[in-house]
């Protein structure tokens, strides 16, 4: 009868425990909070953040409604640009919400990299961010998609143009909102 007691003890395990009175409880996963938008550098790690999390509301909230983005890609030779709007953008990340089998990432690498600018042609306190390190990706499962990850042979402009808002609920009496995006690729 021996040689079955450890059998027994396995089947009758879960029982055994069940009036142990200790209930088991998995940890619940960390609650995930955006960056704020009091900076013009937390409103794009915000964007950064919903584009990965295929959060259309949140990328709704970085952008202006006069939004305007651009894309050309002048790589091996002269392309067409490709323009988008705020729906644009928020039709986008929702498209890859609906996608399940859709992996998305988004680094923009460290803060010590990126440069901040005013452009004369900008109404007085609009900045631009130049983004020198980036990479983008937007796979299924099956390896379908996009990268982009500039290598030695190509020159990229990847820039974000924020415009300030007053606002007292901010950190800084500020928030920040995304009025344009561009990007461009050419050969050196």
């Amino acid at each position: 009868m021996r040689p079955h007691l450890p059998l027994a003890l396995v089947l009758l395990a879960p029982l055994l425990l069940q009036g142990c009175g200790k209930e088991i409880v998995e940890p619940e996963p960390p609650v995930f909070t955006y960056p704020d938008r009091s900076t013009p550098k937390n409103t794009v790690m915000r964007m950064a953040a919903a584009f990965e999390r295929r959060d259309s509301v949140v990328t709704g909230s970085v952008y202006s409604d006069t939004y305007e983005g651009s894309s050309t890609d002048n790589y091996p030779f002269p392309g067409e640009t490709l323009t988008f709007t705020r729906a644009d953008e928020v039709r986008t990340v929702g498209a890859m919400a609906l996608a399940n089998r859709v992996y998305v990432d988004m680094e923009l690498y460290s803060f010590a990299t990126w440069r901040q600018i005013h452009y004369a042609g900008d109404p007085t306190g609009w900045v631009t961010l130049q983004i020198p390190y980036f990479r983008i990706s937007v796979q299924d499962t099956h390896g379908d998609g996009f990268n982009v990850n500039p290598t030695y042979n190509e020159t990229w402009v990847f820039e974000f143009t924020l415009e300030p808002t007053p606002d007292s609920s901010s950190p800084t009496d500020t928030t920040w909102t995304i009025v344009r995006w561009t990007e461009s690729r050419a050969s050196l």
